[in-house]
């Protein structure tokens, strides 16, 4: 997300997930060292400064107000309450949004959780897990949200247990693809579809036995490098096309920029 956000490959962490105490963020050796060079900038502050209004909505628990990412965004709505509940209403939350400021320019930022365990029931399990008995679904949901059976623990899992993992893994995704769906159906119904850039990825992948590992961490495979990253401008990007080449999180930045026709920071790039 940093990357994404910045694009640089080493700023200083933006989600603080070490933790707070009284308010107060307790901070690691590691990152103290790091330090902002002068043309470090953010796409959100990028953006404010040219006109457009900025929101992020999410449902993940380290988004907060108080953090260095928080602080990017003039509107920040977060919900994270038990999924899938939670993602539903963010992006209903979302959406609102968009209607009321729809005259004018503005960059929004939506982070669903949903892809990650313990899976809770969805209306789109049914069609991944019609296989498998409830008792054994719910024994795997519980299975993977204890921290003892992720990472190189492979031989913690049988094969009838990947095959459940695999199947709540593949439903969140359509639930999620679902939300995505009503999100760009409002922009087409507002009349803004057209002159709206689109973007939909990921800032991770998950492993799913690959490599003996459960879970999204260690190291950098394909499973877990390799995400989406799905554009949708209709005066500039024609439907169907696909780029080979090679893509990271840091050319996010520099391409949303572009395609909005805005310079880029002066001795960012």
């Amino acid at each position: 997300v940093p990357m994404l956000l910045s694009s640089r490959y080493v700023p200083r962490p933006l989600l603080q997930l070490d933790g707070w105490m009284w308010g107060i963020r307790q901070a690691f050796p590691e990152e103290l060292s790091l330090r902002d060079d002068d043309q470090l900038s953010f796409l959100p502050q990028v953006l404010e400064r040219h006109g457009y209004s900025t929101a992020l909505f999410t449902d993940h628990y380290a988004f907060r107000r108080e953090t260095a990412l928080g602080r990017q965004f003039e509107t920040l709505y977060n919900s994270p309450s038990p999924r899938p509940l939670s993602d539903k209403r963010v992006v209903s939350r979302a959406i609102q949004w968009v209607r009321k400021n729809r005259l004018d320019k503005f960059f929004m930022y939506l982070h669903i959780v949903a892809p990650h365990g313990d899976y809770p029931p969805k209306d789109t399990d049914a069609g991944f897990l019609s296989g498998f008995g409830k008792d054994r679904i719910e024994e795997v949901r519980r299975k993977v949200s204890d921290p003892r059976n992720k990472g190189p623990v492979l031989q913690k899992w049988s094969q009838d247990e990947i095959a459940v993992l695999l199947g709540l893994y593949d439903s969140s995704l359509r639930h999620v693809d679902g939300l995505v769906g009503e999100l760009y159906a409002a922009l087409e119904e507002l009349h803004l579809a057209r002159n709206t850039i689109f973007l939909v990825t990921s800032d991770h992948g998950e492993n799913l036995g690959e490599h003996g590992q459960i879970f999204h961490g260690g190291t950098p495979w394909d499973s877990v490098l390799h995400i989406p990253l799905i554009l949708v401008y209709p005066p500039l990007i024609p439907p169907g096309t696909r780029a080979g080449g090679l893509v990271e999180a840091v050319d996010i930045f520099p391409t949303l920029l572009d395609l909005a026709g805005i310079p880029l920071p002066h001795g960012k790039f």
